[in-house]
């Protein structure tokens, strides 16, 4: 496996636990069937939307805008909220 695989997957990785995080503290809020309200772990002020449409989730955050395709940390809280871990 070469350097930025190992990068990669350790983002990936990372993205995880953060979202695991984000749920165990209980900041997943669903607005409605399709709707979700992530706060940041650390900065209250910081609210993105995740949203659950027939393609799968999107997101608000720069992460997910950034990297399209990758779950941001924000869809990985939602989907442990979902499946209630």
């Amino acid at each position: 496996m070469n350097n930025q695989n190992s990068l990669l997957i350790q983002k990936e990785t990372d993205r995880q636990v953060r979202g695991y995080e984000i749920y165990k503290a209980g900041l997943v809020t669903k607005l409605n069937e399709s709707e979700y309200l992530v706060k940041d772990q650390y900065i209250v002020e910081d609210l993105d939307k995740t949203l659950l449409n027939y393609d799968g989730y999107t997101c608000t955050c720069p992460d997910y805008q950034y990297n399209s395709g990758l779950n941001c940390k924000h869809i990985i809280a939602v989907t442990f909220y979902q499946l209630g871990l």
